[in-house]
């Protein structure tokens, strides 16, 4: 390319989502392989989120992922509270001896 334009990419990005919209609409659902524990689509049919293994959405997109990442946060909280009552009363103990 001699000389970059913005509308040059824009169009070449235009393009692409078209093309990935129509190879969507193309193929059915069935193309789906179970031969693994993971869910595979077949390369064209687009993304699959690298969290969960489903297609059609990103891991920044996964509501799956957000839900693990919420219920993680909950539980380190809940340890760390039970960790520092636990140390509490380690140290209630040791001063009453």
């Amino acid at each position: 390319m001699k000389e970059f334009k913005w509308n040059n990419l824009k169009e070449a990005f235009a393009q692409e989502q078209q093309n990935r919209q129509e190879r969507i609409q193309l193929q059915p659902q069935a193309m789906f392989t179970s031969t693994s524990s993971a869910v595979k689509p077949i390369s064209s049919q687009g993304v699959t989120c690298t969290f969960c293994g489903i297609p059609k959405h990103t891991e920044e997109n996964c509501y799956m992922k957000q839900a693990a990442s919420k219920d993680a946060h909950v539980r380190a909280k809940r340890d760390r509270e039970e960790k520092r009552r636990k140390s509490r009363k380690g140290q209630k103990a040791h001063i009453a001896q």
